[in-house]
């Protein structure tokens, strides 16, 4: 995202392996939510940001 390949940011895979990794693994799911957000904030989609 810093070198403004949002390309690669959208496209990074975030489905998880295995449900339980995904009930496990909460941090990692908010951090890429925030993640990008900032890339929609970036780019001045404030509404789309927002959700």
């Amino acid at each position: 995202m810093k070198a403004g390949n949002l390309e690669a940011l959208y496209s990074t895979p975030w489905i998880p392996d295995w449900i339980e990794e995904d009930q496990r693994n909460v941090f990692a799911s908010v951090y890429r939510l925030c993640l990008l957000s900032q890339a929609e904030m970036q780019q001045m989609h404030f509404l789309l940001a927002g959700r």
